[in-house]
C-alpha cells in the first residue's frame, strides 16, 4: 500500500485486519515529513519507517537519472496590473506587491488558528493568480527546445499557456497526452492530477509553477522527470517570488532533494 495516502478514517479497518492476523507494510515515495499530521500519525501507527531509499541513492545507483533544478528568482510586481474583483460584483486595480501585503497584515491581525488557516489558503490562492508568474511561464516556455511539461495552477491557466494541455475540462486530453507520450508534440500544460501515476517517455524538461511547501506534492512533479536513460541529466525550472512566503515553500519542497544540484538564478531577460 502507499502510505502516504493514509487517513484516519482507514484506521478502524486496519486495526481489525491486523487483529485477524494481517501484515501491514507501507511502501511510499514520499513519507509523511511531520509525525504531527493525520498522515504521519498514520503512518507511524501502523507502518514506521524502518528503511529509506532516496532519490539521489537511486541516481547514484544508476536506477534514475540526475536532475538539475534551476529556481527563477521572481518579484512581486509593483505596477498597478492586476485587477481585483470585490464581493459587491466591481472591480478595482492594484498591485501583486499590494495584494500580498493586504493578505499578510489580515494574517498580523488574525485572532485564531481557524482564521489564520483560512487565510493562509486565501493568501496562496492569491499568489497563484498573479500574472507576472504566468508572464515569466510563458517566456520561459517559449525559449526550451525539449520535451516539457509544465504544471499549472488552474485549468484556464494550463489553456493559456499552452497550445495542448490536459485537464478535467479539456475533451482532447487524452489525445493531447498521446500524442505528448509519442513526440508529435514537444510542449504540453497540465494541472495536478498529471503529478501521478503517468509515465511520459523522454521527458527532458518541466516547469513547475508552484511549489506549495508540500515535499510530497514536489517529489511527484520532480518524478516525472526522473525516467530517462540513467546517463542523462533532466532539467527542471521552479519558479519563486523571493519577497514572499513563496520563497519558504520553494525552499521547504526542494529540502530532501541534493542541494548540489539546485540553483537559484536571476531571471531570464
Amino acid at each position: 500500500m502507499e502510505c502516504h495516502s493514509l487517513k484516519f478514517t482507514h484506521k478502524d479497518w486496519l486495526i481489525a485486519f491486523e487483529r485477524q492476523g494481517g501484515i501491514i507494510i507501507g511502501l511510499t515515495g514520499t513519507y509523511p515529513k511531520y509525525n504531527t499530521t493525520e498522515k504521519g500519525k498514520m503512518c507511524n501507527h501502523f507502518c514506521p519507517k524502518v528503511f529509506e531509499y532516496t532519490t539521489d541513492q537511486a541516481i547514484a545507483d544508476d536506477i534514475l537519472n540526475s536532475y538539475k533544478i534551476f529556481v527563477h528568482k521572481l518579484y512581486l510586481d509593483t505596477e498597478m496590473t492586476l485587477t481585483i474583483e470585490s464581493k459587491t460584483g466591481n472591480s478595482f486595480k492594484t498591485s501583486e506587491f499590494k495584494s500580498y501585503s493586504y493578505w499578510e497584515q489580515k494574517l498580523e491581525t488574525a485572532n485564531n488558528p481557524k482564521d489564520m488557516q483560512i487565510l493562509r489558503i486565501q493568501r496562496m490562492k492569491s499568489i497563484q493568480s498573479f500574472p507576472s508568474k504566468e508572464r515569466y511561464a510563458a517566456k520561459l516556455l517559449s525559449k526550451v527546445t525539449k520535451k516539457t511539461l509544465i504544471f499549472a495552477n488552474t485549468q484556464e491557466q494550463a489553456d493559456r499557456l499552452c497550445k495542448h494541455s490536459v485537464h478535467s475540462d479539456n475533451k482532447k486530453s487524452d489525445e493531447n497526452l498521446k500524442l505528448f507520450k509519442d513526440g508529435t508534440i514537444l510542449k504540453l500544460s497540465a494541472v495536478e492530477q498529471l503529478s501521478q501515476g503517468i509515465t511520459i517517455p523522454n521527458l527532458e524538461t518541466g516547469i513547475i509553477m508552484h511549489s506549495y511547501g508540500n515535499n510530497k506534492q514536489a517529489a511527484q512533479k520532480i518524478g516525472r522527470f526522473l525516467r530517462l536513460n540513467p546517463s542523462a541529466t533532466s532539467t527542471i525550472h521552479i519558479l519563486c517570488y523571493v519577497n514572499s512566503v513563496d520563497k519558504d515553500w520553494v525552499t521547504s519542497a526542494l529540502e530532501q532533494f541534493d542541494q548540489s544540484k539546485i540553483e537559484w538564478i536571476n531571471p531570464i531577460n
